[in-house]
C-alpha cells in the first residue's frame, strides 16, 4: 500500500466549471487523484436506523479529511448555492434510483432525463456502468470497492445538487447503510426511487447475460443470486409492476417527477415572482414546486399575519396531475397578487403585461390597464350601470376536460362586502358561474373556482358584481384544462397519501403475520329515519356498511316538541340504541333550524322573552339528554341562507347558541351546516368566502378553544368537481374539521356517475374528515336519492357506494413473513386491525389489536411491535 502524499491547499476557483448548453456556474470542485488515496478514504459505516449514517473517519468538526491530513479546509466561493439556483431558476436535488440488475434503472433514468429536458430542466444522469468507465474505473467488485463506488457517486451527486442541477443516480446500491449515507449528504433534497421488480422478471430480461453467468457460478457475489439486496424501508417512491405488467418508461418518469415536485422546495424572491424547483420554457409547462410565501403585517397583509401555502399545485406538461392548492389562511388579501397559476393556462395575456391584448371590451365599458407603485400591471373596469360591464376573453371549452379557474380581484374603494363572480357564457347562451369572492379595497383577494361543460364549444368569460358603484381590478387570471384521467389519477394519489399510512410490524424473524381490517377509520355513512326500527332487512343492509349516521328528522325540534311543553324523544332514543348496538356513531341534527318554514306554529307566535326562554329550554333539554352519546351537533341549521332566530333574538343569535352549547358540553363538535357552498357556485349567500366570514364571526364570539367545524350539506344537481375542489381548498384555510353532511344527487340518468365523482373528490381531499349521505330509506320513496329498492337490493347509487367501500378498505387479509430483521412492512388504510402472529418454533398464535390513523400528518411510518408468546 502506498502512503498518501501531502495535498497542497486548493486554489481559489482557478476556473469555473462550465456545463454545455447552460450558463456559467461558479463553484469550486476539489480534484483529488482517487487511485492514490482510495485505500485511505473513509469507509461506509452503518448506524442505528433512526440516526444519520456516516462515513467512518469523518469528523463533524473537520470539513474534509484525506488520509492522515487534517489541515484541509473548505474554501467558500463568492457565488454560492443560492445564487446558482437563482441563475438556473431551479433547485438542485438527487434522484437515487436503486434496484436489482435488469430492473430498468438506467432506462427509467434516461427517460426521466429526457422528460426533464423537454420541460426546460437541467439534469444529469450518473449511471453505475458509465461511471466505471472513468471515475470508478480503478474499482473492482469486491465488497470494499463496491462500497467505495457508492461513496464516490454520492459525493459527486452532492456536488451536482449543490450546483443547482437535478442529479439522477442509477445504481444497484444494494445496501441500505450505503444509500442512507448518501442521503445524509443531501438530507433535504434526496429522492430515493426503488425499482421493485421481481427477481424472475429481472432474470428474464438479463440484458447483459449476467444472471446466466451468476447461475452458472462464473460470477460470484452477484446481487440477487448469492449476494443480498436490501430493499429501502422508507423511500420516497416505489415503482412496481401492476397485474404483472410494467408501465412504460415515460410513465415511470412521470411518477418520479411527481415525487420530485413534492420533495424540492423553493421560496419566492419577491412580489409576483415564481419560485420553482425547475425551470419552465415557453409553452412547455412543468411541475410547479411547493413553495411558501411569508408576508408580514406591516408590509404585505391586511387584517393580521397570515401564511400562504400553495401546496401540491402542479401541472406536468399536458399529461400531469392537478394537486390541491391549500390556502392556509383566512384573509387572502395581498398588496400585490402572485403570478397566475399555471402561467395563466390557456388565457392570453393573463397579467396584462401587454396592455389589453387578447381581451375584449363590451360596449359602454370603460376599461384600462394601470400600474401600481410597485410596478405591477392590472386591469381596471370602471363603475357603470351594468353589473357585467367588465373585460372578457373568448376561450374554447371541451366537454371532456375539467377546468380550474383563478384570478386576483380588488375593488377601488368603499364597501368591504362586494362579491365579484366569474361568469362563463357559452355560445348556446348557457350561463355557468365559475366562482366568487368577497373583494376588498386596498388589497387583492383570490377568486378561485372551476368549470366543466356538457358540450364542447366556444365560450366567453367575464367578471360581474352587483355593486356598480365601484371599479373592479383584475389581475393574474388563469384557466387550466385537465383531462379526466389526470383528475382521477390525482384523486387516487391523494387518497394513498392522506387515507393510508405505512406500517412496519416488528417481530421475531420468520414470524408469520396475518392482518385483517376490522373497522375503517374514515367516517362514512348515510342518514336513517325511524323506519329502520321495524325493518330487519333495512337494519342488516345499513349496519353492514356504515360507521356513522345522522337522524333525518327525529332529533329536530319540530319532532321533539310538537306542542309547547310536550317533549317526545322516543324515536330518537330507540334509533340511538340501535346505533350503539352496531357501533355506529351519530351526528346530532339539529338543535335549531333558521329557516322560518320549519318552525312550529306555536313557536312563531311567541314574543321575544318567551322565545328566548323556549330556546334555552330546548338547548338544555336535548344537549343534556344526549351528552356523550353523539359526536357532533348541527347547532343552527342553514344560518347562511335564513335568519329566523336572528330576526327575533338579535343578530348574534347563532353565536350565542354556539356559546351556550359549549358551556353545556365542551367536548362535542359544533357544526355550522348549510347548502350550496360546494354545489352551486352562483349562490352568493353561501360562497366559501361567505361561509368563512360566518365562521369567523361565531369563533370570535365564542372564543378560542371552541370545537367548531364546517358542515357542507352537498345537495348536488350538476357536477362541477373543479369548483368543489376549489371550495374545499379555500375552506381548508380555516383549519377546522370539514364534513360533507347530507350528500345526495338529484334524480337523472347521470345520478350514480355524479355520486361517485362527488364521493371520490371528497374522500381524496385532505381537509375532509367525514361523509354522510342523505339517502334514508322510506317505503314511499326517498328525499331525492335512494340507494336500494324496497327489498334492499342495490340501485345503481347503492352499487357505487359498495364499490367505493370495497376500494377504500384494506383487502380482506394480508399475510406475510417477518424478514431477517424481524420487519414486515405494508401500506394500510386508516382503521382498526387484528394482527395474528405465529412462529414455526411455536404451535400457538397470538392476536393483537392495532389502530392505524394519520395522527397529525407528520409522524410518517407507524411502528408496531408484536411479541409472539
Amino acid at each position: 500500500m502506498h502512503a498518501a502524499a501531502p495535498i497542497a491547499p486548493l486554489p481559489r476557483c482557478p476556473r469555473p466549471l462550465l456545463l454545455r448548453s447552460t450558463p456559467m456556474i461558479g463553484f469550486c470542485l476539489p480534484l483529488v487523484p482517487l487511485r492514490s488515496y482510495r485505500k485511505t478514504l473513509p469507509r461506509i459505516e452503518a448506524t442505528d436506523h433512526n440516526e444519520h449514517p456516516s462515513f467512518s473517519g469523518m469528523s463533524s468538526s473537520v470539513m474534509s479529511t484525506v488520509g492522515k491530513s487534517t489541515n484541509i479546509v473548505w474554501y467558500e466561493c463568492a457565488i454560492g448555492k443560492h445564487e446558482r439556483q437563482q441563475l438556473l431558476k431551479q433547485k438542485g436535488c438527487v434522484v437515487w434510483i436503486t434496484g436489482l440488475s435488469g430492473s430498468g434503472k438506467s432506462t427509467v433514468a434516461c427517460a426521466l432525463s429526457r422528460e426533464l429536458y423537454s420541460r426546460g430542466y437541467l439534469a444529469y444522469v450518473l449511471d453505475g456502468d458509465n461511471l466505471r468507465h472513468g471515475l470508478n474505473r480503478d474499482l473492482s467488485f469486491n465488497a470494499e470497492d463496491r462500497a467505495e463506488n457508492i461513496r464516490r457517486v454520492g459525493e459527486v451527486a452532492k456536488l451536482f445538487a449543490d450546483a443547482g442541477i437535478i442529479c439522477i443516480a442509477s445504481l444497484i446500491s444494494p445496501y441500505r447503510s450505503e444509500r442512507d449515507a448518501c442521503r445524509a449528504l443531501v438530507p433535504d433534497s434526496f429522492i430515493e426511487v426503488f425499482m421493485d421488480m421481481p427477481l424472475e422478471l429481472c432474470e428474464a430480461r438479463d440484458p447483459k447475460g449476467l444472471y446466466k453467468l451468476a447461475r452458472a457460478g462464473k460470477i460470484k457475489g452477484f446481487t440477487g443470486i448469492d449476494d443480498p439486496y436490501e430493499p429501502p424501508l422508507n423511500c420516497e417512491l416505489v415503482i412496481q409492476p401492476k397485474d404483472g405488467e410494467c408501465s412504460s418508461p415515460s410513465s415511470m418518469a412521470e411518477q418520479i417527477i411527481r415525487s420530485l415536485q413534492c420533495k424540492v422546495k423553493a421560496k419566492p424572491t419577491g412580489t409576483k415572482e415564481h419560485s420553482l424547483a425547475v425551470k419552465k420554457s415557453g409553452d412547455q409547462f412543468a411541475q410547479e414546486a411547493l413553495y411558501t410565501s411569508h408576508y408580514e403585517l406591516d408590509s404585505k397583509s391586511k387584517g393580521g399575519f397570515w401564511y400562504l401555502l400553495f401546496g401540491f399545485d402542479s401541472f406536468e406538461g399536458w399529461r400531469g396531475a392537478f394537486f390541491y392548492c391549500c390556502l392556509l389562511f383566512y384573509f387572502q388579501c395581498l398588496v400585490d397578487p402572485p403570478k397566475p397559476q399555471y402561467r395563466g393556462g390557456i388565457i392570453i395575456n393573463p397579467e396584462f403585461n401587454n396592455g389589453l391584448n387578447g381581451w375584449l371590451i363590451s360596449d359602454h365599458s370603460n376599461i384600462a390597464v394601470k400600474t401600481s407603485e410597485t410596478g405591477n400591471k392590472f386591469s381596471v373596469a370602471q363603475s357603470g350601470e351594468n353589473p357585467h360591464q367588465s373585460l372578457s376573453q373568448k376561450v374554447y371549452l371541451h366537454s371532456e376536460k375539467i377546468y380550474t379557474f383563478s384570478a386576483w380581484v380588488q375593488i377601488s374603494d368603499g364597501d368591504d362586502q362586494t362579491p365579484v363572480t366569474a361568469i362563463f357564457k357559452t355560445s348556446s347562451g348557457s350561463i355557468h358561474e365559475a366562482g366568487s369572492v368577497i373583494a376588498k379595497s386596498g388589497c387583492w383577494s383570490m377568486l378561485k373556482g372551476g368549470i366543466s361543460v356538457n358540450k364542447s364549444g366556444p365560450s366567453k368569460f367575464y367578471f360581474e358584481s352587483e355593486n356598480t358603484s365601484v371599479d373592479i381590478w383584475i389581475d393574474s387570471v388563469s384557466l387550466q384544462p385537465f383531462t379526466k384521467e389526470q383528475w382521477r389519477r390525482h384523486q387516487t394519489e391523494s387518497i394513498n397519501k392522506v387515507r393510508k399510512r405505512k406500517v412496519r410490524i416488528n417481530s421475531k424473524p420468520g414470524t408469520k403475520i396475518s392482518i385483517r381490517q376490522s373497522r375503517p377509520g374514515f367516517p362514512f355513512g348515510n342518514a336513517i329515519s325511524k323506519t329502520i326500527l321495524s325493518n330487519s332487512g333495512y337494519q342488516n343492509w345499513f349496519s353492514s356498511r356504515f360507521t356513522v349516521t345522522t337522524f333525518e328528522d327525529e332529533m329536530k325540534w319540530y319532532s321533539n316538541e310538537v306542542s309547547p311543553g310536550n317533549e317526545n324523544y322516543a324515536d330518537a332514543d330507540a334509533m340511538l340504541a340501535f346505533c350503539k348496538q352496531h357501533g355506529i356513531k351519530v351526528r346530532g341534527h339539529n338543535v335549531f333550524w333558521d329557516d322560518p318554514q320549519y318552525q312550529q306554529g306555536w313557536l312563531k307566535s311567541l314574543p321575544t322573552p318567551q322565545l328566548q326562554a323556549a330556546t334555552d329550554k330546548r338547548m338544555n333539554s336535548i344537549i343534556n339528554r344526549y351528552k356523550g352519546q353523539v359526536i357532533a351537533w348541527d347547532v343552527v341549521n342553514e344560518n347562511l341562507h335564513f335568519s329566523f332566530f336572528e330576526s327575533k333574538l338579535g343578530g348574534n343569535a347563532s353565536s350565542i347558541f354556539f356559546q351556550k352549547l359549549q358551556h353545556i358540553d365542551n367536548n362535542v363538535l359544533m357544526f355550522l351546516n348549510d347548502f350550496n357552498t360546494l354545489e352551486e357556485p352562483g349562490d352568493v349567500a353561501a360562497t366559501p368566502s361567505k361561509y368563512l366570514q360566518k365562521l369567523r364571526e361565531i369563533q370570535g364570539f365564542v372564543g378560542s378553544g371552541a370545537r367548531i367545524a364546517i358542515g357542507l350539506e352537498s345537495h348536488f344537481k350538476q357536477l362541477n368537481t373543479a369548483y368543489m375542489r376549489s371550495a374545499l381548498d379555500t375552506l381548508a384555510g380555516a383549519k377546522v374539521p370539514i364534513w360533507l353532511t347530507e350528500v345526495d344527487v338529484a334524480s337523472s340518468p347521470q345520478q350514480a356517475k355524479y355520486l361517485e365523482e362527488i364521493l371520490r373528490e371528497a374522500f381524496a381531499h385532505p381537509a375532509v374528515q367525514g361523509i354522510v349521505m342523505w339517502g334514508s330509506w322510506h317505503p314511499q320513496g326517498c328525499y331525492r336519492m335512494c340507494l336500494t329498492d324496497n327489498n334492499f337490493k342495490n340501485l345503481p347509487t347503492g352499487d357505487v357506494v359498495d364499490k367505493l367501500l370495497k376500494e377504500w378498505k384494506t383487502k380482506s387479509q394480508f399475510e406475510g413473513i417477518a424478514d431477517i430483521n424481524g420487519f414486515f412492512e405494508l401500506d394500510l388504510f386508516h382503521g382498526e386491525y387484528e394482527i395474528t402472529t405465529s412462529h414455526p418454533s411455536s404451535n400457538s398464535s397470538s392476536l393483537h389489536m392495532v389502530k392505524v390513523d394519520g395522527g397529525d400528518g407528520h409522524e410518517g411510518m407507524l411502528q408496531v411491535s408484536v411479541v409472539h408468546s
